[in-house]
């Protein structure tokens, strides 16, 4: 069975090495936690102010509370069998080559990548993440299995570390939701219950737009499309709910599931909209389940 990014994301750690602000290690920790990562280990990092620290953290300073701290960074990933730097640069001091963000993120969910098969999903691993101002050094650098990168504009290309943790962890959640369709295809459906709680967290919170009020006029806005991570945790619960009433047993869920997702994305749905089009889903399976009671028993219900 296929690991999913949700479930390898408590298995995966956030290295830091040589980060400064305070402001980053907090906005780091609310990134990892709304991710599902809760790991997070400290290299050769200062003292940092807690209180500033837990301000940008919000609900995830027990990810910081937590957090290992070591010296060096050798001592810091000698726990981990597989361990990627994230850089943009390159020269010849560095590594030959770097694979994306993507790419590696995919392969550590168990999903085909033909430029990092050896990317094994059972691996323990560590994303290793430099200072602020030039990022990891070249022996840093060296102490990592791979280097990995996360493509950007030729003109700006320059993230922030925190941002470069939330778009690394964000790729393994979304090849995670992708590992999940694989499982279904290899006849192991998934049930509602496997949307993972974090998942389902982020989809609630991140599309914070509610259905729009009875009394809104026509015309009104009524919140922003969800993003493509809201419609696929969406689309996750209603498979979820088909696959728990044997939808599946003859074949994947893979078409439906890319039907319900295309449509979503190409109508601009809304959150209310899709809420509203699960409950009818769920409201036709109740309909069903008692249409077919009736026939087992039919006095039971005149």
């Amino acid at each position: 069975m296929n690991t999913t990014s949700v479930d390898k994301a408590a298995d995966t750690a956030v290295v830091l090495c040589r980060v400064k602000e305070s402001g980053n290690v907090g906005s780091i920790c609310r990134a990892m936690k709304t991710m599902g990562f809760t790991k997070l280990v400290l290299s050769n990092c200062p003292d940092y102010d807690e209180a500033l620290v837990r301000t940008m953290a919000v609900h995830a300073s027990d990810i910081f509370e937590n957090a290992q701290r070591y010296a060096d960074l050798e001592d810091a990933l000698s726990a981990y069998s597989l361990s990627a730097g994230f850089t943009r640069r390159s020269g010849a001091r560095r590594k030959a080559a770097s694979i994306s963000a993507r790419d590696f993120a995919r392969g550590a969910a168990g999903l085909p990548v033909p430029d990092a098969p050896f990317i094994q999903r059972n691996q323990s691993i560590a994303m290793v993440f430099g200072n602020e101002r030039d990022g990891l050094s070249d022996h840093e650098l060296s102490l990592c299995s791979l280097a990995v990168h996360i493509p950007s504009s030729d003109k700006f290309p320059s993230l922030n570390v925190a941002q470069a943790v939330q778009v690394a962890c964000y790729e393994f959640f979304t090849s995670g939701i992708e590992a999940g369709n694989i499982r279904a295809e290899s006849k192991k459906p998934a049930a509602q219950s496997q949307v993972a709680p974090a998942a389902m967290e982020y989809f609630l919170r991140q599309d914070q737009e509610a259905a729009p009020p009875k009394h809104q006029n026509k015309g009104q806005d009524k919140g922003h499309a969800l993003s493509r991570l809201g419609i696929e945790l969406g689309v996750d619960e209603i498979i979820g709910a088909f696959a728990e009433r044997g939808a599946f047993k003859q074949s994947d869920d893979s078409f439906l599931r890319g039907f319900l997702r295309d449509l979503c994305e190409r109508a601009g749905v809304r959150r209310y909209e899709l809420e509203y089009l699960r409950k009818v889903f769920f409201k036709a399976f109740a309909l069903g389940s008692k249409s077919e009671r009736i026939k087992k028993a039919p006095g039971k219900y005149k």
